[in-house]
């Protein structure tokens, strides 16, 4: 299941833009066609593909290809693929040998303030039910912004945030 979020703070839409909860699946298929691909042209190292799946065929279709590190690094390393000690370790030499996750593990990657707002508005259009977003939350998590041993990007965030909200409720009040 993924949920997603176009960040805008006054209207937040659904259905499209960057992922804010996603469940690592693996997916033999997709293996099967993204890596003879970029053995095809040429490609050494990293690269992410992204598919869409038919909703009526089940076909996948290849959407694009990243060939820079993404904001589901800490998922990656979670599941087994260290990408920042990756590339330390082809920019200093030492040998590489090509990794693949080849099965599904229980972790989803977490945008905690964005979702919230996304499952809102799935529940409000009825995409989501309070049941089907309470089923997920026993899920082992990787925050995007919250980790325990650095707080500093969450209070950062979270400046960020209340800067917002005072600017909103001052424009509203000026009215």
């Amino acid at each position: 299941m993924q949920r997603h979020l176009v960040k805008n703070f006054a209207n937040t839409q659904i259905n499209y833009g960057a992922s804010v909860y996603t469940k690592h699946h693996y997916v033999k298929e997709l293996h099967d066609i993204g890596a003879p691909f970029l053995s095809q042209i040429g490609w050494s190292g990293f690269a992410e593909i992204e598919f869409k799946k038919h909703e009526k065929t089940g076909e996948f279709y290849m959407i694009e290809v990243n060939v820079r590190t993404t904001n589901l690094n800490e998922l990656l390393r979670k599941v087994g693929i260290n990408f920042p000690y990756l590339a330390y370790s082809e920019a200093v030499g030492f040998p590489l040998e090509s990794s693949f996750v080849i099965e599904t593990q229980p972790y989803v990657f977490w945008y905690m303030y964005e979702d919230g707002l996304a499952i809102l508005n799935y529940i409000k259009t009825k995409q989501l039910t309070f049941k089907d977003v309470m089923s997920t939350f026993n899920l082992k998590k990787v925050e995007s912004i919250f980790a325990w041993n650095d707080l500093r990007p969450f209070f950062r965030f979270l400046r960020l945030l209340i800067k917002k909200m005072v600017k909103s409720v001052m424009r509203r009040i000026k009215r």
